[in-house]
């Protein structure tokens, strides 16, 4: 049951990591989504803090619950 739960929360936040990831990436590379954004520069790094914090949570996980 551990390691279930423990690979569940990992890929849940490897998820959430590839999808800011895409985020910053569409706002870089894309008209439309710069379109969207009136501040780009604050859009990328709100995009950027979520993918910091999760990765802090894989640290955690590596850290602790190895």
């Amino acid at each position: 049951m551990r390691e279930a739960l423990l690979r569940a929360v990992r890929l849940h936040v490897e998820g959430n990591i590839a999808k800011h990831h895409a985020n910053v990436e569409v706002l870089l590379n894309s008209s439309v989504g710069v379109a969207e954004h009136t501040d780009t520069i604050e859009s990328v790094e709100t995009a950027m803090k979520k993918m910091a914090e999760q990765q802090d949570i894989l640290e955690v996980l590596s850290k602790y619950f190895q």
